[in-house]
C-alpha cells in the first residue's frame, strides 16, 4: 500500500495544529498548563498567549505537522517499495 504524501502531510498538519490550539486553550482557561509548557520546551519560546502569538503557534504547528507527515509518508513509501 502506498501513502499519498500530500494528503498524509495535510492530515498531520491539521491534526498537529488542532493539538497546538488545544494546548493553548487548556492553558488560557487554567484547566492545565502542562501541555502548553511541554510544547513551549520543544518550540524554544516561540509560543505565547497573545492573539498574534496564538495564531503564529497554530500556523507553526500546522507547518511542523505537515513537514513531519510528508517526511514520514515519503520514508514509508520508500521502505514499503523494497
Amino acid at each position: 500500500m502506498k501513502l499519498n504524501v500530500k494528503a498524509f502531510g495535510l492530515a498531520c498538519g491539521i491534526m498537529w495544529a488542532i493539538v497546538m490550539a488545544w494546548a493553548i486553550l487548556m492553558n488560557m482557561f487554567a484547566i492545565s498548563p502542562a501541555p502548553f509548557e511541554l510544547f513551549k520546551g520543544f518550540y524554544l519560546g516561540w509560543l505565547s498567549l497573545t492573539p498574534v502569538g496564538i495564531i503564529f503557534s497554530i500556523v507553526l504547528g500546522f507547518v511542523d505537522g505537515f513537514v513531519a507527515g510528508v517526511i514520514f509518508s515519503w520514508l514509508y513509501n520508500k521502505i514499503a517499495k523494497a
